[in-house]
């Protein structure tokens, strides 16, 4: 381990995994690894595994043991971001279920990678919806991740197309760096790859020949994500129907983070998401899945990442601004000097904090007063946030979802508003 101990601020690329064997690669991909986090904030229960690659620092993240699903998945990104504020990029990296089709050849150790098709922003919901009297109507639409991130996907896909693929070189520096990993994460050489054809689930008898360990192939498309685990081929077929032919992988934690962690999602494939699913084949497609998350990052630009959107900062559909509203700054606003100096010490150590109080008591103005103070003494203020809120647990609710994760007590809180200033208030009203 590397000696190196870096601000929490130094690292702007969180990667998340499901499983301690899919967090394992992404360590092992690593070109080096960092001191523990320097900070964590009260309420990040996360462990973190630090480091780098190529030109960024990387945050890695696991989700609790025997913990799946969408929810925790997002929970795990919601105290990620409170920890670590500069994380620009996410990425959501491990394996997942195969959807073979006559147009497209999935094998094991392939890799699937998240691309938008149509209306879908790369991940797609699946269970996500309501049951009407004749049929289930998927609802809702998933957050894109940044632009950056989908321009190196397709500078990616124009290298593969090109035969230039680093996986089964990364993936070889790994078992080499790290020799006690070889029997769990090599290509199962001397085992046969399951049917893969649209029929697989009709016959037990046919076998296609074992893939090349040289050329795991990467597919660009959709990943069809859900709180539940796809074991049988005709189910699977029924929602890659209803989906479309994009859909190529399952899985279950991608659709918990695209709004709160816009990512790129990346899966190894370890079966076929029928009743043969099995263990067998999960360290290879892990291991395959962190060496084409480790190319992606050597497409990326250290400095172009520094200059895009936190995750934090980056709005999500379902917070666009519809119209703000200007506020004039009122003379006769005096005193609150205590107050204003508190905030100011709190400005100190993080970039957004929240003031809630009782209705009448002039915060509305204490938020103005402090933006102009701090933030654009120019004047151009637009309206602060009201969020309505009836008790403490209300408040507790709101900060749960993942839009308002608290980062200091009492009535200061971490929130964020679409304002352009580059420190962002919010007022919350307590009745």
């Amino acid at each position: 381990m590397s000696s190196t101990s870096l601000p929490n601020e130094e690292y702007t690329v969180g990667w998340i995994c499901a499983l301690p064997l899919e967090a394992a690669a992404a360590t092992a991909m690593l070109d080096e690894i960092h001191e523990k986090p320097q900070r964590l904030h009260s309420k990040d229960y996360n462990a973190y595994t630090l480091g780098r690659i190529g030109e960024h620092n990387v945050v890695i993240a696991c989700l609790p043991a025997g913990v799946y699903g969408t929810n925790p998945a997002a929970t795990v990104a919601t105290q990620m971001l409170s920890s670590f504020e500069s994380i620009r990029v996410g990425l959501m990296v491990g394996i997942g279920g195969g959807v073979p089709s006559g147009e497209r050849d999935i094998r094991l150790g392939d890799v699937v990678v998240s691309k938008p098709r149509g209306t879908f922003t790369g991940v797609v919901q699946y269970d996500l919806g309501k049951t009407t009297k004749d049929k289930f109507e998927r609802t809702g639409s998933l957050n894109k991740p940044p632009q950056i991130l989908l321009s190196a996907v397709s500078a990616m896909e124009k290298k593969h197309i090109m035969g230039q693929n680093k996986i089964s070189e990364f993936v070889a520096n790994m078992l080499t760096k790290y020799p006690k990993m070889q029997e769990q994460f090599s290509f199962q050489s001397t085992q046969r790859d399951p049917p893969h054809a649209m029929h697989s689930h009709q016959s037990n008898t046919s076998e296609s020949g074992p893939v090349s360990p040289d050329d795991p192939v990467v597919h660009y498309g959709l990943i069809a994500s859900g709180n539940q685990v796809i074991k049988d081929a005709t189910t699977r077929d029924q929602l890659r129907q209803d989906l479309g032919d994009d859909v190529l992988c399952f899985e279950m934690e991608a659709a918990g983070l695209m709004d709160t962690f816009p990512c790129v999602v990346i899966r190894g494939i370890c079966d076929y998401a029928d009743y043969r699913k099995n263990d067998l084949w999960q360290g290879y497609a892990a291991a395959t899945a962190a060496a084409c998350a480790k190319e992606l990052l050597g497409i990326l630009r250290g400095n172009r990442v520094t200059n895009t959107l936190t995750a934090a900062d980056r709005p999500s559909p379902s917070q666009a601004v519809c119209f703000t509203v200007p506020f004039e700054r009122d003379p006769k606003f005096i005193g609150r000097e205590g107050i204003i100096a508190d905030i100011g010490r709190q400005m100190e150590v993080q970039r957004r904090v929240a003031l809630a109080g009782i209705g009448g008591v002039g915060w509305v103005y204490l938020v103005m007063m402090v933006d102009v103070l701090l933030t654009c003494p120019t004047g151009n203020l637009k309206s602060p946030l009201n969020i309505a809120i009836d008790s403490e647990t209300s408040i507790l609710r709101v900060m749960s979802s993942g839009y308002m994760p608290p980062l200091s007590s009492r009535w200061i809180k971490h929130t964020r508003t679409s304002q352009g200033s580059s420190i962002c208030l919010a007022g919350m009203t307590q009745a």
